[in-house]
């Protein structure tokens, strides 16, 4: 079953989720991603014509937004063992095809160097963008030097980075194992 999520300028991006099973983990759109998605909305200037990659990007919301938005090319990253999340993403593209043109799958683990560890470095970068990519405190580090190398690689332009992550609790918090 698709779900809906309606710009403020009409487009509609339609997205498909997975509440998981005994042996696959949820792929599903995270609170932070609305969050994340209506920021965009109201800041379109932040993407527009921009080289937008989302980290950890699950079904690929924020993503789909900076494309329906005039991004040049979104990169939408996730584990590349993660073959629910490529899926939904493939089903995702093929359903919102008037936007999704300017998106492409970009598989990526939490530690990887860049380019070192992925399939090709990206054509340029301007935007990272993430919704709750801190949920699991031991994979801060693995995550934080993935970060440190793509960014360390585009370093010749200033890169803006939105994050956006929940409080889940006063006892936990994201600096914690």
């Amino acid at each position: 079953m698709y779900k809906e999520y309606v710009l403020h300028n009409g487009c509609r991006i339609f997205y498909e989720e997975y509440l998981g099973s005994s042996v696959e983990s949820p792929v599903f759109c995270w609170p932070s991603s609305f969050l994340l998605s209506k920021y965009i909305e109201r800041n379109p200037e932040l993407v527009r014509n921009k080289y937008v990659l989302e980290l950890g990007a699950g079904i690929g919301l924020p993503s789909f937004v900076c494309a329906a938005l005039g991004a040049k090319k979104v990169y939408v990253a996730d584990q590349r063992e993660n073959t629910k999340v490529q899926q939904l993403l493939e089903r995702n593209r093929e359903r919102n095809s008037k936007i999704s043109f300017r998106m492409e799958y970009y598989p990526v683990n939490w530690g990887d160097g860049y380019p070192i560890d992925m399939e090709y470095p990206l054509e340029q970068l301007d935007i990272v963008i993430g919704a709750d990519l801190f949920y699991d405190p031991k994979q801060m580090e693995p995550l934080v030097m993935t970060m440190h190398s793509i960014l360390r690689y585009h370093c010749s332009k200033a890169i803006r980075v939105y994050i956006v992550y929940p409080q889940r609790s006063c006892k936990r918090n994201i600096g914690k194992k």
